[in-house]
C-alpha cells in the first residue's frame, strides 16, 4: 500500500511537471505568436503611413496581413483553450489520486487500530 501511495505521489508529481512543461511550451509559442503579430501590426502602421501611388497594392497586403493575423490569433485561441482541458484533465486526476491516498490513508489507520487492539504476547 506505501508502494502504491508512494507510486501515486510520484505520478502526481510527473503529471504536475507535464504540465508545467507544456504550459511553458504553449506559453512560449503564444509568446512568440504575439511578438509575430506585434511586427505586423508595426508593418501595417508603417504601410498606412507611408501610403502613396501604391494605395490599392498595400490596402490589399494589409488586409491579408489583417487576415492572417485573425487566423494566428484562432491558433492562439486553440492552443489556450487545450492548456485549460489539459490542465483540468490533470486536476481530476489529481483530485481521483488524492481521494484514493485519503481512503488508503484511512485504511491503515483502521487496520493499525486493529493490530494495535490484538493482545501482545
Amino acid at each position: 500500500v506505501e508502494n502504491g501511495i508512494k507510486e501515486n505521489k510520484s505520478s502526481i508529481k510527473k503529471l504536475g511537471d507535464d504540465i508545467i512543461v507544456k504550459t511553458d511550451i504553449i506559453g512560449k509559442q503564444i509568446e512568440d505568436l504575439f511578438n509575430d503579430l506585434n511586427d505586423r501590426l508595426n508593418l501595417i502602421v508603417t504601410r498606412i503611413d507611408n501610403l502613396d501611388k501604391n494605395v490599392i497594392k498595400a490596402r490589399k497586403d494589409i488586409a491579408e496581413d489583417i487576415q492572417d493575423m485573425a487566423n494566428d490569433l484562432e491558433i492562439v485561441s486553440s492552443k489556450v483553450n487545450k492548456v485549460s482541458r489539459d490542465l483540468s484533465t490533470a486536476e481530476g486526476k489529481i483530485d481521483d489520486v488524492d481521494t484514493f491516498v485519503n481512503k488508503v490513508d484511512k485504511k491503515l489507520a483502521k487496520l493499525k487500530s486493529q493490530v494495535d487492539s490484538i493482545p501482545s504476547e
